[in-house]
Parts: structure tokens; C-alpha cells; sequence
């Protein structure tokens, strides 16, 4: 179950335990200064308990998660809350309360927008709900009191729900700044990582070519043709720490800035084409949809994701071709799925030397997962997904 169902499953919990609180509210309250039927009234609590069954049905489904038929029973919630109003003693109903939780609910899970209509929505229907007890005289208060309570009633609502907006836009600031500290420690530990591997591998074959050139050169005119042999074997070490130091370039160069300036395919292709060029590898892009939309963090996640396993596949597994397929699901995922026709690998022996680990956890910190599958002499399989 991914986050945002997993949230859904929450609040709908909460609802659950609004309606056991109606429900006791009826069945041991005094029915008599009802304004309405005892049919009528049961009759909404049926509505309300069939909208919540829905809802909860509707969340648990694929794409529970991001369906926008969420805020239509957000009004529907409101709605049936001012009938139960209505029916119970208008002003003087405890079944207001309720209100608290439907305004936190969307205070913490609706667009700003939305947030602020369904204010306007609840302020609206709560007076409504209480009118028709007013207009009676056997039951109305006096006018001042009616007005005093319904403003206090009105009041607390309205701070309730801009406190929750409040803690809420908090709440998205924090996890901003906690997916950003997680992208520094992640540069960190790559910068680090170059550094060891420029250290131990591009330096030290930098070193020895250099040594065997020096002799080469104090070789010329003692034994040419040693100093011949010298140079035809330090040729490919020179080519091969070229290629080495093009690879840690590769790494260094980060595809944000493409992602920004083309979109998220169009970036992706080109540099698996600049990479393909390099490594004399054949990488093949394909998406479902060329306008690939991704949330800014989420499309940088991905393309690094993208990014460690190229140079992996290259590095590892000795693959001559990767496939990379980008597909959309129902319940609101993009699926990146990267094959290669290499040696696969042993995960209990490889799987931190290729980062696989460190992957997975950038995956995760989306919201997404991330899979690897493969088979001996038959190349990898990598799928992550991740909300969009």
C-alpha cells in the first residue's frame, strides 16, 4: 500500500469512529426534541454510513491514493453533517463537532483552494442547518443568543481549520527540507565515492603510466624497440583511464539541468544517447507518454536511479544492450523499468558494491519501490515506482 492510500486509510478510520459516536448519539440520546422523523433521521445516518463505506471502498482500490473523488465526499460529508444538524435540535445539536474533524481532514489532505471552500461550505451549510430550528418559536432562541452561539460555534470552526492548514503547510516544509538534506547527504556520499574511486583506480593508473613513460623515455636511445613495447602497452591504459575519467564525469554531470530545460524524456534520451556514444553500449529509451510529467524531486530521484544503474551495467554486469521503458499505471505511478543483457549478479556479494542498497532508499524516500530481478549469464532487470 503506498503513502498516499495509506494516509487515506487513516482519516478514514477516523471517520469510522464519527459514525459510532452518531450512532451512540442516537440510539442513547432523548429522540423526542428531535425536529425531524425518527425515519428521517435514521435515514441520513444510513446515507452517511453507505457515503463512508463507499469512500473507504474507493481508497483501498488502485489509485485510492490520488483520485480526486475524494474532495466530492468531502461535500457530501458536510452536507449530510448539516441534515443530522438539522434533524437533531439545529443550535443546539452536539452533532456539530463533527465538523472539527471534517474541516482538519481537509485542512491536512485538499489543495489550499479547496481548504478554503470548504470553510465557506461548512460556515454556509451550519447556519442553514440551524435556521429552520430558529424559525420555530416553540424551540428558537433569542435572537442575540442565537447569534452569539452560532458566531462562537463559527469562530472555533474557522481557527480549528486555519490551525490545521497551519500545521500542515509546516508539516510539507519539513519533509521538503528533509528530501533536500537527504539529496546533499546523497552528493555527499557520491563525491566521496568518486574520490575514493578517483584515488585508488584513475590515480593509481595515472601513476604507473606515468613511471612507464619516464622509463620509456630514458629508453629511446639505449632500446628502442623496449621503449616501442613500452608505449604499445601504456596506449590502452591511457584510453582505458580516459574512459574511466569520462565515467566519473558522467556521474559529476547531474541531468537536473536537462530535466528543467526539456522535460524528463527528452533529457533521459538524449543522455543515454551521449552515454551510448561513449561507452559503445546500445541504449533504447522508450515511454508510453513523451510529456512524462514527474514531481521536480521525484523526476531528480529517478534520473539518478537511472543514472548509478547505466554506469553499473556498463562498469558490472559487461553489457553490450540496455532497454529502458517508462510507463504510467492506474493508480497514479510512473514504472521506470531498465533491463540489460550483462552477467547479472550475486546479490548477496555485489549488491553494495553497485549501490543497490543506496537505490532502494532514494526510491523509498519518494514514496516509491524499487525491484531487481535477474537471472545468471541473462542480464538484470531494475523497476522502480514512483508516485507522480
Amino acid at each position: 500500500m503506498d503513502i498516499a492510500r495509506q494516509q487515506l486509510f487513516r482519516v478514514n478510520k477516523y471517520v469510522w469512529m464519527c459514525l459510532a459516536f452518531v450512532l451512540a448519539y442516537l440510539c442513547l440520546g432523548d429522540r423526542r426534541p428531535f425536529d425531524a422523523p425518527v425515519a428521517v433521521v435514521w435515514a441520513v445516518f444510513g446515507a452517511a454510513v453507505v457515503s463512508v463505506t463507499t469512500r473507504t471502498y474507493l481508497a483501498l482500490r488502485p489509485g485510492g491514493g490520488e483520485a480526486h473523488w475524494n474532495r466530492v465526499f468531502n461535500y457530501i460529508d458536510i452536507v449530510l453533517v448539516a441534515l443530522a444538524v438539522a434533524a437533531t435540535q439545529g443550535i443546539d445539536s452536539h452533532l456539530w463537532l463533527i465538523y472539527f474533524a471534517l474541516m482538519t481532514f481537509a485542512a491536512l489532505y485538499a489543495t489550499p483552494v479547496s481548504k478554503r471552500a470548504v470553510d465557506l461550505s461548512v460556515s454556509l451549510l451550519y447556519t442553514l442547518a440551524t435556521v429552520a430550528h430558529q424559525l420555530n418559536p416553540h424551540t428558537a432562541l433569542p435572537s442575540f443568543e442565537y447569534l452569539r452561539v452560532l458566531g462562537t460555534h463559527l469562530f472555533f470552526l474557522i481557527l480549528v481549520s486555519a490551525l490545521a492548514r497551519r500545521l500542515s503547510a509546516d508539516a510539507e516544509a519539513r519533509n521538503r527540507e528533509l528530501l533536500r538534506l537527504r539529496e546533499q547527504m546523497a552528493s555527499s556520499e557520491e563525491r566521496a565515492r568518486i574520490a575514493r574511486e578517483v584515488h585508488d583506480s584513475l590515480g593509481h593508473t595515472m601513476v604507473s603510466t606515468l613511471l612507464r613513460l619516464e622509463l620509456c623515455y630514458r629508453l629511446m636511445e639505449k632500446d628502442p624497440p623496449e621503449a616501442k613495447e613500452i608505449l604499445r602497452e601504456e596506449i590502452p591504459a591511457l584510453r582505458a583511464a580516459w574512459n574511466e575519467a569520462r565515467d566519473l564525469a558522467f556521474h559529476l554531470r547531474p541531468w537536473e539541468v536537462d530535466i528543467a530545460a526539456d522535460g524528463l524524456v527528452p533529457a533521459m534520451r538524449a543522455r543515454c544517447r551521449k552515454f551510448a556514444e561513449r561507452t559503445g553500449l546500445v541504449v533504447q529509451v522508450t515511454a508510453d507518454d513523451e510529456e512524462c510529467k514527474l514531481r521536480t524531486e521525484s523526476a531528480f530521484g529517478l534520473i539518478r536511479i537511472v543514472q548509478e544503474t547505466l554506469t553499473n551495467a556498463a562498469k558490472h554486469a559487461e553489457a553490450t544492450r540496455i532497454d529502458i521503458r517508462l510507463s504510467a499505471v492506474r493508480d497514479g505511478r510512473i514504472v521506470c523499468e531498465i533491463c540489460d543483457n550483462g552477467k547479472g549478479f550475486d546479490f548477496a556479494q555485489d549488491a553494495a558494491g553497485t549501490g543497490l542498497a543506496a537505490m532502494r532508499e532514494r526510491a523509498e524516500a519518494l514514496g516509491g519501490s524499487l525491484s531487481v530481478s535477474n537471472a545468471p549469464d541473462c542480464g538484470a532487470r531494475l523497476v522502480v515506482e514512483i508516485p507522480v
